[in-house]
């Protein structure tokens, strides 16, 4: 694996092989990008979000180490940090993908058992 990813970045340079880890739950159909290292994660993580499927009420989030990227970090920048502090003998870069119901709807479930939200649907509001 190392000799493959080292052929990658002689190959590729000024980009970073990466490797998309998703959730159970989450189809995505590219799971292997070249990420440019000049680029922060923001730009990347658009990039990787066109091939997931995704409802409106869902987000995602991306995960390297178990913490969540920073959109407005230099992506080579981390690599360098990372590649010598977490990973030496491997060249990739893990990205996890964890999806979160961010933007839900109201639901009976949730909502069942509040009073005053049941006194706000059930009573007009008047506007002036």
């Amino acid at each position: 694996m190392e000799v493959d990813c080292q052929k990658i970045l002689s190959k590729y340079y000024g980009y970073i092989p990466a490797i998309i880890l998703p959730d159970k739950d989450i189809e995505i159909c590219k799971r292997r990008f070249l990420l440019p290292q000049s680029e922060n994660f923001g730009f990347c993580m658009a990039s990787i979000r066109k091939h997931i499927k995704l409802k409106s009420s869902e987000a995602i989030f991306f995960l390297i180490d178990n913490k969540i990227v920073d959109t407005k970090q230099n992506i080579g920048d981390f690599y360098s940090q990372y590649k010598l502090n977490k990973r030496p003998e491997d060249a990739y870069l893990y990205i996890q993908i964890i999806k979160e119901n961010t933007f839900g709807k109201k639901t009976d479930r949730i909502y069942r058992n509040v009073p005053w939200i049941k006194a706000l649907e059930s009573s007009p509001i008047w506007l002036d």
